[in-house]
Protein backbone atom coordinates (compact mmCIF):
# COMPACT_ATOMS: atom_id res chain seq x y z
CA UNK A 1 0.00 0.00 0.00
CA UNK A 2 3.04 2.79 0.65
CA UNK A 3 4.92 1.75 -2.04
CA UNK A 4 1.70 2.45 -4.29
CA UNK A 5 1.12 5.13 -2.74
CA UNK A 6 4.81 6.59 -3.07
CA UNK A 7 5.58 5.43 -6.26
CA UNK A 8 2.55 4.34 -8.28
CA UNK A 9 1.25 1.33 -10.38
CA UNK A 10 4.54 0.48 -11.46
CA UNK A 11 6.20 -0.44 -8.20
CA UNK A 12 3.15 -2.55 -7.15
CA UNK A 13 3.82 -4.34 -10.48
CA UNK A 14 7.49 -4.71 -9.69
CA UNK A 15 6.39 -6.66 -6.92
CA UNK A 16 3.34 -8.71 -8.18
CA UNK A 17 4.26 -9.13 -11.82
CA UNK A 18 6.76 -12.21 -10.62
CA UNK A 19 4.37 -14.43 -8.77
CA UNK A 20 1.48 -14.23 -11.25
CA UNK A 21 2.95 -15.84 -14.58
CA UNK A 22 4.50 -19.07 -14.97
CA UNK A 23 7.71 -19.45 -15.83
CA UNK A 24 6.61 -21.20 -19.31
CA UNK A 25 4.51 -18.19 -19.82
CA UNK A 26 7.30 -15.42 -19.25
CA UNK A 27 9.35 -17.13 -21.57
CA UNK A 28 7.37 -18.45 -24.62
CA UNK A 29 4.28 -15.82 -24.34
CA UNK A 30 5.71 -12.93 -23.96
CA UNK A 31 3.01 -10.79 -25.35
CA UNK A 32 0.84 -12.13 -22.61
CA UNK A 33 3.12 -10.76 -19.92
CA UNK A 34 3.48 -8.03 -21.63
CA UNK A 35 -0.11 -7.49 -21.84
CA UNK A 36 -0.45 -8.43 -17.93
CA UNK A 37 2.20 -5.85 -17.09
CA UNK A 38 0.42 -3.25 -18.99
CA UNK A 39 -2.92 -4.12 -17.21
CA UNK A 40 -1.35 -3.80 -13.96
CA UNK A 41 0.34 -0.52 -14.45
CA UNK A 42 -2.83 1.17 -16.18
CA UNK A 43 -4.63 1.05 -12.61
CA UNK A 44 -5.01 3.87 -10.42
CA UNK A 45 -2.98 4.08 -7.49
CA UNK A 46 -6.21 4.49 -5.50
CA UNK A 47 -7.91 1.37 -7.06
CA UNK A 48 -4.78 -0.74 -6.05
CA UNK A 49 -4.79 0.52 -2.59
CA UNK A 50 -8.43 -0.44 -2.21
CA UNK A 51 -7.61 -3.93 -3.71
CA UNK A 52 -4.91 -4.78 -1.48
CA UNK A 53 -6.75 -3.26 1.55
CA UNK A 54 -9.60 -5.51 0.19
CA UNK A 55 -7.19 -8.82 0.03
CA UNK A 56 -5.42 -8.00 3.53
CA UNK A 57 -8.95 -7.34 5.41
CA UNK A 58 -11.02 -10.27 3.87
CA UNK A 59 -12.43 -12.83 6.10
CA UNK A 60 -11.50 -16.25 5.70
CA UNK A 61 -14.44 -18.40 4.62
CA UNK A 62 -12.77 -21.88 4.53
CA UNK A 63 -15.29 -23.05 7.00
CA UNK A 64 -18.18 -22.54 5.24
CA UNK A 65 -16.71 -24.86 2.18
CA UNK A 66 -18.75 -27.98 3.55
CA UNK A 67 -21.92 -26.39 3.26
CA UNK A 68 -21.72 -26.11 0.18
CA UNK A 69 -24.28 -28.53 -1.63
CA UNK A 70 -23.78 -27.70 -5.59
CA UNK A 71 -20.46 -29.06 -7.86
CA UNK A 72 -17.62 -26.95 -7.06
CA UNK A 73 -15.16 -26.46 -10.12
CA UNK A 74 -11.68 -25.46 -8.77
CA UNK A 75 -8.95 -24.29 -11.49
CA UNK A 76 -5.54 -23.63 -10.27
CA UNK A 77 -2.10 -22.88 -12.42
CA UNK A 78 0.07 -25.63 -11.63
CA UNK A 79 3.13 -23.39 -11.31
CA UNK A 80 0.55 -20.66 -9.09
CA UNK A 81 2.78 -18.99 -6.88
CA UNK A 82 0.09 -16.54 -5.12
CA UNK A 83 -2.14 -19.64 -4.25
CA UNK A 84 -0.80 -22.78 -5.02
CA UNK A 85 -1.96 -26.32 -6.04
CA UNK A 86 -1.68 -27.46 -2.23
CA UNK A 87 -3.99 -25.12 -1.53
CA UNK A 88 -6.88 -25.64 -4.08
CA UNK A 89 -6.41 -29.19 -2.88
CA UNK A 90 -6.91 -28.27 0.49
CA UNK A 91 -10.16 -26.51 -0.53
CA UNK A 92 -11.00 -29.52 -2.61
CA UNK A 93 -10.97 -31.62 0.68
CA UNK A 94 -13.50 -29.42 2.14
CA UNK A 95 -15.81 -29.40 -0.50
CA UNK A 96 -18.78 -32.14 -0.92
CA UNK A 97 -18.61 -31.78 -5.06
CA UNK A 98 -15.52 -30.92 -5.92
CA UNK A 99 -13.87 -30.99 -8.94
CA UNK A 100 -9.97 -29.87 -9.16
CA UNK A 101 -8.08 -29.02 -12.45
CA UNK A 102 -4.54 -28.42 -12.20
CA UNK A 103 -3.59 -26.21 -16.01
CA UNK A 104 -0.15 -26.82 -17.00
CA UNK A 105 2.72 -24.27 -17.44
CA UNK A 106 -0.12 -21.68 -16.28
CA UNK A 107 0.42 -19.51 -12.60
CA UNK A 108 -2.21 -17.33 -10.94
CA UNK A 109 -3.55 -16.01 -14.60
CA UNK A 110 -4.61 -19.16 -15.86
CA UNK A 111 -7.47 -17.56 -18.32
CA UNK A 112 -4.43 -15.24 -19.76
CA UNK A 113 -1.95 -18.09 -20.23
CA UNK A 114 -3.57 -21.33 -21.13
CA UNK A 115 -7.17 -19.70 -22.22
CA UNK A 116 -8.02 -23.09 -24.27
CA UNK A 117 -7.56 -25.75 -21.47
CA UNK A 118 -9.28 -23.29 -19.20
CA UNK A 119 -12.53 -22.76 -21.44
CA UNK A 120 -11.77 -26.90 -21.95
CA UNK A 121 -12.44 -27.27 -18.52
CA UNK A 122 -15.17 -25.32 -18.00
CA UNK A 123 -17.07 -26.96 -20.63
CA UNK A 124 -16.59 -30.37 -19.08
CA UNK A 125 -17.57 -29.34 -15.72
CA UNK A 126 -20.45 -27.44 -17.15
CA UNK A 127 -21.25 -30.28 -19.43
CA UNK A 128 -21.34 -32.73 -16.42
CA UNK A 129 -23.63 -30.63 -14.31
CA UNK A 130 -26.49 -30.25 -16.88
CA UNK A 131 -26.16 -34.05 -17.71
CA UNK A 132 -25.88 -34.98 -14.05
CA UNK A 133 -22.58 -36.63 -14.51
CA UNK A 134 -21.15 -35.50 -11.37
CA UNK A 135 -21.52 -37.08 -8.25
CA UNK A 136 -20.14 -36.79 -4.76
CA UNK A 137 -16.43 -37.43 -4.38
Amino acid sequence: IEAVKQSGAAAVADQMFPRMLSPHTVQHKPQVAQELRAIMESQSAETIEHCLRALRDRDDHTSYLPSILVPVLIIVGQDDASTPPVVAEGMAKLIRQPTLVVIPQAGHISPMEQPDEVTTSLRRFLEAVNTGGLGGR
